[in-house]
């Protein structure tokens, strides 16, 4: 019956080494969300009955196994970029970005998991006035860059950056070598950044025990508040520059939009076109946004720089105006009924290929 599915802990008593079964909770997740939304929450069952969609994590068992049928590495985006085995024939792989793809040899499809892990993260009552909501007119500087782990595209950015940085007030963060600015996070007092949420195994060494759970790091709790509004515009340096019609998205610009500023990304090409089909207000009237489409990462690097000299000019002559745009983006972000029908849609998708 395609209502009735195994619980959880059925599976990590049967399968103890795919345990913690990350993929699989958030298909269940899914699935969930998709019979709420067809108000059919009544008909689904998790217990110990048998289920076939057992989900093989490729990052705990590092290869595709020749007796699974479904594969997941949720927080992860494209294929090519994280699966380095071949994929077996009929098989399904779900990863952390939206996407549905059919080949004569496999499906591939996946959900923005990042939108959904940073909206969850960051929609914590009492920490709702540590999210940004001040007006960019308050903003001390000109660009913050966290520029994350070292990836070619990224020094790339930097380098060309670095070229044209003109009368740039930019702050970026300690670990880059390749921007030269005296603006960087630890003197300023910022902490430090480690683009992520919900990492446990990194501690912030300005961080104080969570009161929601003391054996809990409470980075993820914490949402930057002043590394995104110190400066007028954030620049996002995405995880890849892909040219692909299912551009990866991750929680760095996720967590731009829920910081009430201004933006610059840097990544997949027609990036920014998808945050459109969202809903999601870009700057397009205020800076040259044709960057979004450029492929080569260089070309692309000096058209977001351009665009970055633009934005940061228009938030000092229409900063009311940007601010009504940010303003727009942060609500919603945070509209529950946007991830909730996002996740139900990959539900959907899932129960179609259970057979």
């Amino acid at each position: 019956m395609r209502n009735k599915f195994t619980s959880l802990n059925v599976l990590k008593q049967r399968y103890p080494r795919l345990a913690p079964f990350y993929t699989q909770s958030w298909v269940y997740s899914a699935i969930t969300a998709y019979y709420s939304q067809q108000n059919r929450f009544a008909e689904l069952e998790f217990s110990d009955v048998e289920s076939e969609l057992v989900i093989h994590d490729h990052a705990l068992d590092k290869e595709f196994l020749p007796d699974a049928k479904y594969y997941g590495l949720v927080f992860e985006g494209h294929l090519d970029y994280w699966a380095k085995e071949p994929i077996p024939k009929g098989s399904v792989v779900i990863s952390g970005h939206q996407h549905f793809n059919q080949t004569d040899n496999y499906t591939s499809l996946g959900f923005d998991y990042w939108d959904v892990r940073t909206y969850n993260e960051f929609s914590s009552t009492p920490l709702y006035y540590e999210l940004n909501h001040g007006s960019v007119s308050e903003a001390e500087y000109d660009a913050v860059i966290p520029t994350g782990f070292k990836r070619y595209h990224r020094i790339t950015f930097l380098e060309e950056l670095g070229k044209n940085q003109q009368n740039l007030t930019i702050v970026t963060d300690d670990r880059q070598q390749a921007l030269n600015t005296d603006l960087r996070f630890t003197p300023l007092g910022i902490e430090v950044y480690l683009n992520k949420v919900g990492l446990k195994t990194y501690q912030s060494y300005q961080s104080s025990p969570s009161f929601y759970n003391s054996n809990y790091s409470s980075i993820d709790r914490w949402p930057h508040k002043r590394m995104h509004s110190i400066a007028r515009v954030n620049v996002v340096l995405e995880t890849t520059v892909n040219d692909t019609v299912d551009p990866y998205t991750t929680e760095k610009t996720w967590k731009v939009l829920a910081q009430h500023r201004p933006f610059i990304v840097y990544g997949d090409t027609k990036i920014l076109k998808k945050l459109q089909a969202q809903g999601f207000q870009t700057f397009g009237q205020y800076c040259d946004e044709s960057y979004d489409a450029i492929v080569n990462p260089k070309a692309k690097a000096q058209g977001a720089i351009r665009a970055l000299h633009q934005l940061v000019d228009a938030c000092k002559k229409y900063p009311d105006e940007i601010d009504r745009i940010c303003k727009h983006n942060q609500e919603l972000f945070f509209n529950q009924q946007r991830h909730t029908d996002n996740l139900a849609t990959f539900g959907k998708r899932i129960l179609e290929i259970v057979k």
